[in-house]
């Protein structure tokens, strides 16, 4: 036998299953808000350890970018990473990050500086 429950809905059983459903939808939503809150924070934050400045770059870049300084602090060559020295500063080493990126960073007595991060753009512009 159907009956009315309290919120207005009809049905058979103890409760009302609608409405049951219907909060675990939003509690299930909040959970979701709150992890993709956390995870922005966290993504905030990990760009306080980077050794060069990535804000502003698309996330797919930023990755790539800490890869390759990862791999420059493990002691990786420049040859390795696709890098090139400068014609004008042979100091100074231009490392690819994807198609559109490139890294600069300064060669100080064999050991790879990173100074920043450029589009593709301002690198055929770049000369300090």
């Amino acid at each position: 036998m159907k009956r009315i429950f309290e919120c207005g809905h009809k049905g058979k059983g103890k409760f009302c299953h609608r409405c049951a459903q219907e909060k675990e939808q939003r509690e299930n939503e909040q959970q979701r808000a709150a992890r993709r809150e956390a995870a922005k924070k966290q993504w905030a934050a990990s760009f306080e350890q980077d050794p060069v400045d990535l804000r502003g770059f698309p996330k797919g870049i930023v990755r790539k970018a800490r890869h390759v300084l990862t791999r420059i602090q493990a002691g990786a060559s420049i040859a390795e990473l696709g890098g090139k020295r400068m014609h004008y500063d042979r100091h100074i080493l231009s490392i690819p990050v994807g198609n559109g990126y490139r890294l600069i960073c300064q060669d100080r007595n064999g050991r790879v500086v990173p100074q920043l991060l450029l589009t593709h753009e301002d690198y055929n512009n770049f000369h300090p």
